[in-house]
């Protein structure tokens, strides 16, 4: 079986993701078999480079440590560091989970390791669990940060920001994107006053689950955790980068048009 479409999906779902937020990560994403051989294999910068980082070498290294303990530790799901890996590199950000006979592998670096770990938990359900990208979302602490964001996007995008707010605290993007199932991903920008730390948080549709799914490996809670209407839910949980700034998932299991919101709400559409 040629698993390289599987790995490519997968990594190119990061660099849009990544991409989308403006916040480089490396990542590495293989499949690998019994006997440790690779089958197929991408690591590279997602989402663009940081040149004078060391996640070039430590997101491979973590990846090949989950290849090296494939015998050593047959569980289901492992994560970096392993305990029993003598030349561990120490850090969370690894993933291993055996699906159908194979090891699914994905590896972060670049953030702090818990959020390493966040993001290589998502791209592995990714593997095997419906999981489209809707929306990265920007919680500015003032009003001068949002439009100064909103600038940078609009120039790098070439694509108009319009107000999703009655009093202009907030606005979207629409970008079309073809390595998106939908083909279109948005970007929310807002400023609020009252929050403590700048947000970045990824919204994505998929399966029921996600959510505590990565709760449970992250031994983190969800900060929300609603149901909608229609057989419809939103939960969402966050970890806390090295800057300070919160990253964050936000669950949904059915997919929402922005636009057509927006236009309820009377603003104009894309």
């Amino acid at each position: 079986m040629n698993y390289l479409p599987l790995v490519q999906r997968t990594w190119n779902l990061a660099d849009v993701m990544m991409g989308a937020a403006g916040r480089p990560l490396h990542v590495t994403v293989l499949v690998a078999d019994e006997q440790k051989n690779v089958l197929a294999i991408k690591s590279d910068w997602a989402g663009g480079e940081k040149v004078t980082s060391r996640a070039p070498y430590f997101g491979p290294k973590k990846a090949a440590e989950l290849v090296d303990t494939i015998q050593l530790n047959s569980k289901i799901i492992a994560m970096t560091p392993v305990p029993t890996f003598k030349t561990s590199t120490g850090f969370m950000g690894g993933v291993r989970r055996m699906y159908d006979g194979k090891y699914l592998i994905t590896a972060c670096s670049a953030w702090d390791e818990k959020a390493d770990a966040l993001m290589a938990l998502v791209l592995n359900y990714a593997m095997t669990y419906e999981l489209r990208f809707h929306h990265v979302g920007f919680t500015h602490l003032t009003e001068e940060a949002m439009w100064t964001a909103i600038s940078k996007d609009q120039s790098r995008l070439g694509v108009m920001p319009l107000p999703i707010d009655s009093d202009d605290s907030g606005y979207i993007l629409r970008v079309e994107e073809q390595r998106v199932p939908n083909g279109v991903y948005w970007i929310e920008h807002h400023y609020s006053p009252v929050v403590l730390e700048p947000t970045i948080f990824w919204g994505v549709v998929t399966t029921p689950g996600l959510v505590e799914y990565l709760g449970f490996w992250l031994d983190l809670q969800p900060g929300f955790n609603v149901e909608l209407s229609d057989n419809d839910r939103l939960a969402m949980i966050q970890v806390t980068d090295r800057d300070g700034t919160e990253l964050a998932i936000m669950e949904r299991s059915k997919w929402w048009d922005v636009d057509v919101q927006n236009a309820k709400r009377g603003n104009p559409r894309h």
